[in-house]
């Protein structure tokens, strides 16, 4: 019906560059510093649920005109929403964004979510678009369109609820929650500690490490790091720079060096600030920590090896 708040992204087919523009705009449209008859506009369309109609006849505009008006600038708040972002990392371009949230490119992921969940791989998939996506609300019209935009005969957009309902059982009791965000979509909470599975897939002892450190090859090395704690290369490059200085500490300068000398473009001044954020979150669960020595610079901690239990002898 008219009037309400979805209604232009239900009855009007967008791209998914479109739909995420749509989706950034009705989430944080205050916080946006927008030209006053763009954001009037879109506002209309994305807020108030105005039929394509009424906007047209209020605005002036010829007849079947209002859905292309609102078509464009969503592609001009796609753009400009792609130029303001700061990356300090390659994979933060448009085109890895879209990887993530469609989960393409991701099989080792939907393998172990099938396999510690339960989840058959539709079901995956979902989840992966959901925890490639932090922090945002994914609408159903969203989810739909990155998990069968490919699909000469997609299913009803009804598959999402029940695909979410089935999730949110077999993930009960891990600490991973799907939360529903009214009027938005849905939302997923994975806490670096989720499940107890998982916390033992990911154990690492320093032996383990130390395979990595034998390797002659940064290349080969910086592969090991990005299957097994799921880096981009540039954090991958950022972590064999700690793991290979064998507990010296390391100042921002020479890590700035070290990840940035070829690269024709200065890095962002809180780049290296950004990646060791990320490392940390990704090597926690293996029970590495990152210290910062203040005013030094910082350093890897690697966990003592783990002590055998003593065998009984034998009768």
């Amino acid at each position: 019906m008219t009037g309400h708040p979805s209604f232009f992204l239900r009855h009007h087919k967008l791209t998914p560059d479109q739909l995420m523009a749509a989706q950034r705009f009705r989430q944080s449209h205050n916080s946006m510093a927008l030209p006053p008859t763009m954001r009037k506009v879109l506002h209309e369309a994305l807020i108030e649920g105005k039929s394509v109609q009424l906007m047209e006849r209020q605005n002036g505009w010829p007849a079947r005109s209002a859905k292309a008006i609102v078509g464009v600038l969503l592609d001009v708040l796609a753009e400009w929403e792609d130029q303001e972002k700061i990356a300090p990392e390659p994979d933060n371009s448009a085109a890895a964004q879209l990887d993530h949230l469609t989960a393409a490119g991701f099989d080792q992921e939907l393998a172990r979510h099938m396999r510690l969940f339960g989840l058959n791989y539709g079901e995956a998939r979902l989840l992966e678009t959901l925890r490639r996506a932090p922090g945002m609300a994914l609408s159903r019209e969203v989810l739909h369109a990155r998990l069968y935009a490919h699909d000469a005969f997609p299913p009803s957009l009804k598959i999402i609820d029940v695909r979410i309902c089935q999730i949110r059982k077999k993930i009960a009791g891990t600490g991973i929650e799907i939360r529903t965000i009214h009027g938005m979509g849905w939302q997923l909470d994975w806490p670096d500690w989720a499940g107890q599975e998982v916390r033992e897939e990911w154990a690492c002892s320093a032996d383990e490490l130390l395979e990595f450190v034998d390797q002659p090859e940064d290349d080969l090395r910086e592969m090991g790091y990005m299957q097994r704690f799921d880096m981009t290369r540039i954090e991958a490059r950022l972590f064999d720079a700690l793991l290979t200085a064998k507990g010296r500490v390391l100042s921002k300068d020479f890590l700035t060096q070290r990840l940035y000398s070829e690269s024709a473009e200065a890095p962002a001044s809180n780049a290296i600030h950004v990646l060791l954020t990320h490392v940390r979150r990704k090597i926690r669960p293996a029970g590495l920590r990152i210290e910062n020595q203040r005013g030094a610079g910082w350093r890897l901690v690697i966990p003592a090896p783990r002590k055998s239990e003593p065998q009984e002898p034998p009768p």
